[in-house]
């Protein structure tokens, strides 16, 4: 394990070599089959999926395992979307909208990409990235806010009068953009208190120990989160639609896969 930047709480870990065992749900085995025939990107998945922590309804049962599965793949990447359906369905599923919805069945998802050397990778993390902290018109640089651990995170509001927009630190090698609601309107709290939440999270919990980019909305409906780092000729994501936790977790148990 090692332990990077300036600041105590943020915990990476060198990129695993396991093999991942074939024990995950039937729908992420199918999937990695589907993927493995169509591409040259070496394949990686998570050893375990994380508890979805969202309730369908506010007083619903917790999601559990995703049962279905939508997937791509080309000779250079691929991607694996997963879902928590009324009944599980067969892969890529042409009825899968009609049957199970989108935003209510969504669980989250992974893939990768492979590039003709490593620093196209990192190129292509950057661009990423920049995308993620793309500001719409009128939002500026107002000040910085102090979270947990020390970490300085540029805010950018929308003039005096006007709400949040974004917010990002770096720390580790790593990229941190907080976009969405960040006023506090959808009952997640001011997002200085949900930052500081992950930031504790992370101390707790790893990240590959490579450049990356975490992007976190606070949403009505979660906090829908996706992770995408280089390494080597490749890049790799890993995404939870209602859970940072989670997506961190994922993250975390991506590994080689045969």
């Amino acid at each position: 394990m090692a332990t990077l930047g300036v600041a105590a709480f943020l915990t990476l870990s060198l990129p695993s070599a396991a093999l991942v065992a074939a024990t995950q749900p039937t729908a992420l085995v199918v999937a990695m089959a589907y993927v493995g025939s169509r591409t040259h990107v070496p394949l990686e998945a998570p050893r375990s999926l994380p508890p979805e922590q969202w309730r369908t309804t506010a007083t619903g049962p917790w999601l559990t395992a995703p049962d279905t599965a939508q997937v791509s793949a080309t000779a250079r990447s691929y991607s694996v979307s997963l879902f928590n359906c009324p009944h599980p369905l067969p892969l890529n599923d042409r009825g899968f909208e009609q049957a199970c919805g989108f935003i209510e069945a969504i669980y989250g998802g992974f893939g990768g990409t492979t590039y003709p050397s490593s620093a196209s990778a990192l190129l292509a993390l950057a661009s990423k990235a920049q995308t993620d902290r793309h500001r719409p018109s009128g939002c500026k640089q107002t000040r910085r806010v102090l979270l947990r651990g020390g970490v300085q995170a540029e805010v950018y509001e929308y003039g005096p009068s006007g709400g949040n927009c974004l917010a990002y630190w770096d720390e580790g090698g790593w990229e941190f953009v907080f976009s969405g609601d960040l006023n506090g309107n959808t009952g997640w709290g001011a997002w200085p208190a949900t930052a500081d939440q992950l930031l504790s999270y992370l101390s707790r919990h790893q990240l590959p120990a490579v450049h990356g980019e975490l992007d976190c909305e606070i949403a009505g409906d979660g906090l829908p989160t996706n992770l995408i780092w280089a390494d080597g000729h490749e890049t790799y994501t890993a995404g939870m639609y209602h859970s940072a936790f989670g997506a961190i977790d994922m993250a975390d148990a991506m590994a080689a896969y045969r």
